[in-house]
C-alpha cells in the first residue's frame, strides 16, 4: 500500500532532510548510496549558489543565511522533475 521509494528518491529526500540542518557533506553520500551527491545535483545547486542560497565548499553544501530562512520553498528544486510542482493537501 506505501509508495515504493527508487533508490534516488531515497538519495533526494536524504539531501533534502540534512539541508534543512544547514549542511551536507557529500562523502557520505558516496559511500551510502555510491554517488556524487554535487555531481547528481549539480544544476540544482549551481542555481542555488548563484541565487545566494547556499554556498559549496570542496565536498560540503552549506546553506547561507537568506537559504537557511527559505529552506522549505527552495528544497523542490531538488525534487526529480515528475514531483515538481504538486500539491499535497
Amino acid at each position: 500500500r506505501a509508495y515504493a521509494t527508487s533508490e534516488r528518491e531515497r538519495m533526494t529526500r536524504e539531501l533534502l532532510l540534512q539541508l534543512k540542518l544547514g549542511e551536507v557533506e557529500s562523502e557520505p553520500f558516496r559511500r551510502k548510496f555510491g554517488v556524487d551527491v554535487l555531481q547528481a545535483f549539480a544544476p540544482a545547486l549551481a542555481g542555488l549558489s548563484r541565487r545566494g542560497l547556499l554556498a559549496l565548499e570542496g565536498g560540503t553544501i552549506r546553506l547561507t543565511r537568506e537559504g537557511l530562512v527559505r529552506v522549505d520553498s527552495m528544497l523542490p528544486e531538488l525534487y526529480e522533475p515528475a514531483f515538481r510542482g504538486g500539491r499535497y493537501t
